[in-house]
């Protein structure tokens, strides 16, 4: 286990758990027993200090799932990389809020 906040977590006594959603994989990491608790790291992802805290969690008594949805899994993030992963987000996002995916410039009228 990690104690530099400052350096990279492997993450290491953590089970890192493949979910596959909408034909969409991510990792789930696991730890501990008891009563489960969902830890969900902020952009850009799941940093030394996000880990630390699922370690309380887990030293409390509970089963920790924490998902990785951004960045680089037990990094430290710097300001270049945080920045990529908030671009990619936003991508994302407007990507899936369009109303139309199509390619065609055509509208259609209201019934």
């Amino acid at each position: 286990m990690t104690t530099d906040l400052m350096t990279d977590d492997p993450l290491a006594d953590f089970q890192a758990r493949e979910i596959t959603l909408q034909e969409a994989t991510k990792v789930v990491y696991v730890s501990g027993a008891g009563p489960a608790v969902i830890v969900m790291a902020e952009m850009p992802g799941i940093s030394p200090h996000v880990a630390r805290f699922a370690r309380w969690v887990r030293e409390a008594g509970f089963t920790v799932y924490m998902p990785s949805l951004f960045g680089r899994d037990g990094a430290l993030p710097d300001a270049e990389t945080a920045g990529q992963v908030f671009r990619r987000a936003c991508v994302s996002a407007a990507r899936l809020s369009s109303p139309c995916r199509c390619s065609s410039t055509k509208t259609r009228s209201a019934p």
